[in-house]
């Protein structure tokens, strides 16, 4: 697997965060594709293996959780 530069993967994971709190804000989290398989299910392995991937990323390219 290549290489990614720590700049395109931060950039994604910041446009990705952005784009789920106006979604979460505008449009309403129900409305999100993501919202059945993901988000609504908190002990399910999507929503903790999602949450693990994104702490992973922050950790990896050290990404400041505020």
């Amino acid at each position: 697997m290549e290489d990614f530069k720590k700049e395109d993967v931060e950039t994604l994971y910041n446009a990705f965060t952005k784009l789920c709190d106006y979604i979460e804000q505008e449009v309403g989290c129900g409305e999100c594709p993501l919202w059945e398989t993901i988000c609504s299910q908190p002990n399910s392995y999507q929503c903790d293996g999602f949450t693990e991937s994104l702490k992973r990323i922050r950790e990896t390219i050290e990404i400041n959780n505020n």
